[in-house]
């Protein structure tokens, strides 16, 4: 999730609340101009950062002082850090459903993660870059097909190592491991980046029929720094 500029503060949405209340996915940016609560936020939390209502049941529970965004029916309950300088989109509830936001908070689910924190300055990548990834994987799958039962490995552009093999059976099975250390040096891959290459790998494919976190590639084992999903092949890739 990567954030939106407005005036002297950004607005981003908590990974939690993306997947779980909106159901769009980690990147809520995607669900713009079609999720009438996150066009609600954006638009009003890009005037003023806090709401005119502050939210009752949570006054004791969390210090953070957490706002109300109603959006017809449903509640979105939304933060501003001002330390960071960020509105966050916390959780959203509908048919005005308030104990939803202290469940969380009891849960200490409510407020943005660490990882919410790196993903604001996470680089995204280029559509150009995309583009070329999406090139090469399809290289790389054409080259599966030819030394099926082998490993592939090669470096996808970004300096992104990556091996890929495609295991014979009915149906064939693919297995794509990518490395969350971008070459040369140490750097992770961030969670933007492990996306737009599985996309490369599986296009048209929906993230629920594919298997992540594969523990062997070709009879070995997934390297700890990789990050591995296997997806069972229809008749033509």
């Amino acid at each position: 999730m990567s954030d939106e500029t407005s005036r002297s503060w950004r607005l981003s949405v908590t990974e939690r609340c993306s997947r779980e209340d909106l159901g769009i996915g980690a990147d809520w940016h995607d669900a713009l101009g079609s999720n009438p609560v996150l066009d609600a936020f954006v638009q009003r939390r890009s005037q003023l950062p806090e709401g005119q209502e502050r939210i009752a049941n949570l006054v004791g529970e969390i210090a953070a002082p957490v706002f109300s965004l109603h959006v017809g029916r449903d509640r979105a309950a939304t933060w501003y850090d001002e330390e960071e300088e960020v509105v966050w989109l916390l959780a959203v509830a509908s048919e005005h459903d308030y104990d939803h936001f202290r469940r969380l908070a009891t849960a200490d689910r409510l407020l943005p993660t660490v990882d919410d924190y790196e993903a604001l300055d996470a680089p995204t990548p280029t559509a150009d870059l995309v583009e070329r990834i999406g090139q090469h994987a399809r290289r790389l799958l054409a080259e599966a097909v030819r030394a099926s039962g082998s490993i592939v490995e090669d470096e996808l552009p970004g300096g992104i190592p990556v091996r890929i093999c495609i295991e014979p059976g009915d149906p064939e099975l693919l297995t794509v491991a990518v490395s969350e250390r971008v070459a040369p040096g140490d750097a992770r891959l961030p969670k933007q980046w492990q996306l737009a290459v599985l996309t490369a790998f599986f296009p048209g494919t929906r993230f629920e029929d594919l298997v992540p976190f594969a523990l062997r590639i070709d009879g070995t084992d997934i390297r700890s720094d990789e990050l591995g999903v296997t997806y069972f092949l229809p008749d033509v890739i």
